[in-house]
């Protein structure tokens, strides 16, 4: 058996058969190919968010035990890494932001990451385009891509979907490069940001 790569998807939408679900298929379609693909539903785990008890100050592990205590060895193990979330209020979903606030436990270490090649961030919003529509949950998924040892980061907006909904197949591989922020306009997708 061939050593495939791993990638981990992070779910942090509830709506089965949404936007955020269609854009995830997509992306999985286009590049989870010949990858070890799993996915966790953060929906379907029963964790508490970070208490700030500080115990991860001696060593990267939180001493909570739960549901989350198996996905670090996962995070760890991961070469990729997807976030995908809807966007309220500008920000991931409290199901994501609970998941990222328990990665504290590697925030204060020095982390020998070996092997991290791709992190992705796939949002999507109700609301029209406006200005920053997408900044927070950017900057909130960013850090923790970084201090998880990815220095690639490509991300994937998709705005209007209350009027527009995210349609299966609209995803283009050959316009997406490793890293860049990609925004749906129209019938295309527009490079915010390389």
């Amino acid at each position: 058996m061939e050593n495939k790569e791993k990638l981990l998807a992070l779910v942090g939408y509830s709506t089965k058969g949404g936007n955020t679900e269609k854009l995830l298929k997509d992306y999985l379609d286009l590049y989870g190919k010949d990858k070890l693909v799993d996915i966790v539903d953060l929906n379907t785990l029963d964790f508490k968010g970070c208490i700030h008890c500080k115990a991860c100050l001696k060593k990267p592990r939180c001493k909570l035990e739960d549901d989350l205590s198996p996905i670090y060895e996962k995070v760890e193990a991961a070469e990729e890494l997807i976030f995908a979330s809807p966007v309220y209020f500008n920000g991931l979903s409290w199901l994501l932001k609970k998941f990222i606030d328990r990665m504290q436990a590697y925030f204060p270490h020095e982390m020998n990451w070996q092997g991290k090649k791709q992190a992705s961030l796939l949002v999507t919003a109700g609301a029209p385009s406006y200005p920053r529509q997408f900044d927070a949950s950017y900057l909130e998924a960013e850090i923790t891509f970084k201090t998880l040892g990815y220095e690639k980061v490509r991300v994937v907006q998709v705005n209007n979907t209350d009027k527009e909904p995210y349609e299966r197949g609209f995803l283009s591989q050959d316009i997406m490069k490793e890293n860049g922020i990609y925004r749906r306009k129209g019938s295309q997708w527009e490079l915010i940001e390389e």
